[in-house]
């Protein structure tokens, strides 16, 4: 016999399910929106020395979930200047792969930090004489995402700390970046 009591736990039960399942495809609708990979490229400036060097930046990242990615980073930077004693010609190439953290939620803007360790290469040249040195580097930061659409994105702003040991000299230079990002396959 089904009284008022037992009635009363059988929705309690029937509701917990329901609620259960509509979490259920909730989260499955969040997965499906995230995609697998993610490819970033454009503009980057190096401050260095008291100069700008203009160059690019480029990336790709594995997203695991909505927060946890892995990702590669590399960048080219550029500064040239005509002296009475030639043309002086410097270059920084920098390679890391390391965590990358995002906040999604129902906003479009995504920020998003990093810290990752990799490699740098320095090349200096002067009047046709070159020399590069290669060192450790460490690139920590973060910025902002603002997405237009489920595969295309505009990264507002990436500032990063650039940490470098060459030739046993260690220095702390900012990196500010800007581009587009693209997202392929769907979680």
């Amino acid at each position: 016999m089904i009284t008022l009591k037992n009635t009363g736990l059988v929705m309690l039960i029937f509701g917990l399910l329901f609620l259960g399942q509509t979490i259920r495809a909730q989260e499955k609708a969040e997965a499906e929106e995230l995609s697998k990979f993610e490819v970033f490229g454009g503009y980057s400036l190096l401050r260095a020395d008291g100069a700008n060097f203009h160059g690019w930046k480029t990336g790709a990242g594995y997203n695991f979930n909505r927060w946890l990615a892995v990702a590669a980073d590399a960048d080219g930077h550029y500064f040239s200047e005509t002296t009475p004693g030639g043309t002086e010609k410097r270059r920084e190439y920098s390679a890391a792969v390391g965590p990358h953290f995002s906040y999604r939620n129902k906003s479009k803007f995504v920020p998003f930090v990093y810290a990752m360790p990799g490699v740098v290469w320095e090349t200096h040249s002067h009047s046709g004489e070159s020399e590069t040195h290669t060192g450790f580097a460490f690139e920590t930061g973060g910025g902002v995402d603002l997405e237009l659409s489920k595969t295309v994105a505009i990264r507002l702003v990436d500032i990063t700390a650039s940490i470098t040991h060459v030739h046993g000299h260690t220095s702390t230079k900012p990196k500010f970046s800007t581009g587009i990002v693209f997202h392929f396959g769907r979680k």
